[in-house]
This record gives C-alpha cells, structure tokens and sequence, in this order.
C-alpha cells in the first residue's frame, strides 16, 4: 500500500527524490532533506558546495521548502527535526506514533473528523489515506461502547418544601470516552447533582 520496505525506504531501487508535503517522506529522502538542509544552515561553504554538487537538481526546491533545527526530545537527547514551513515533516519510521499521539493524545479517540484536521495542521507527509487506515484498525474505535439499557423514571415528580431538602444523583459513564482535566487527571466519570426544590445542578 505505501510502495515502502521495512525500514521506509522505496522498493523501485531509485534514489529518493523529495516529495510534495502532502506524500509520504521515506527514510532516505528525509536523511537527504536533513543533510541539505543543515549544509545550507551551517555556513560552512565547502560543507554547503559538497552538497550542491551530490544533489544540485533538488537542492533549490528544498531550501526554499525546508529547514532544520535540534530540538530536545523527552530523554534529554538533542534530535533533528525538519520542518516544511511550519509544520513538522515526519519520516516514514515515525508516521505511526505521530498518528497515534493525534489520536489518542488530542482528539480523545474521535473518528474521522478531529485526527486529520489536527495531523494537517501540526505535520506534513502524512496521507489522508494513512490516518483513514490507523483509525480503522485503532481497537478503542472498533470496540463498541456495551448499550445500556434506559431505566425508567420517577412516574411523578418529587416535591421538595425547601432549598437543600432533597436532592437526585446522577453518575455518569464517561469510560468509553475519558478526557484529561488541565491537572492531566484521567475523567472516567460525571456526577451530576441537582436540587428538586430549586432545580439548580
């Protein structure tokens, strides 16, 4: 499906040439892009002519295209990283984590709508059609929350004399879809509490 071997790198044997934002970048290309890149941000003229001389068909689109930078990753180790405009251009070594971090991390396992929107605007060199593929197979999407069974209610309403006299309980299950507060506490439930006499919740 992705024209790719194991380690992202094309099966026609040709070298990779640099692709638009919106096809996959294999592993070589994105090695290539870097070294360009970092030749054309580093100064060093001799480092920048090298470069020139292996790539000099490609080179012009790529330095008006992208650029790099070493970025800090969670261990504490200094990363590259390539950018194409503002967003981040991702390797096909790293297509599924970034999917994934979309997914789960920040659109909370919504379907087909939140993850493409937000892989389009944070990173580039993903396909609509990758994303379509990781959220059909994400097994939280594809188990169906259990059907509860709607209980009956109170055939008439409770009559309260006064405020605080009585109050009805309502927990919730939000499992199926748990968010994280801004302490980064997992949500799992809602209570809700409601006031007969005022109708206040």
């Amino acid at each position: 499906m992705f024209n790719i071997d194991l380690d992202g790198n094309g099966l026609d044997g040709k070298p990779p040439i640099v692709p638009r934002s919106s096809q996959q970048l294999t592993n070589d290309s994105y090695e290539q892009l870097l070294e360009i890149c970092f030749a054309n941000q580093s100064g060093d003229e001799d480092r920048w002519r090298a470069v020139f001389h292996k790539y000099n068909t490609k080179i012009y689109d790529v330095i008006k295209n992208y650029h790099a930078k070493m970025l800090i990753n969670a261990e504490g180790e200094e990363v590259p990283k390539l950018y194409f405009g503002d967003r981040i251009a991702v390797p096909q070594r790293e297509v599924f984590a970034v999917i994934r971090d979309c997914h789960v991390s920040r659109s909370r396992h919504t379907k087909q709508n939140a993850t493409p929107a937000i892989v389009r605007k944070m990173h580039c060199n993903i396909t609509q059609k990758m994303v379509n593929t990781f959220i059909q197979m994400c097994p939280t999407c594809i188990r169906r929350p259990p059907v509860i069974k709607p209980l009956k209610g109170a055939a008439s309403s409770i009559m309260s004399a006064a405020f605080r006299d009585r109050f009805q309980v309502d927990l919730i299950d939000m499992q199926d879809q748990a968010t994280e507060d801004i302490r980064g506490v997992l949500r799992n439930f809602i209570v809700v509490l409601k006031d007969h006499f005022s109708r206040l919740s």
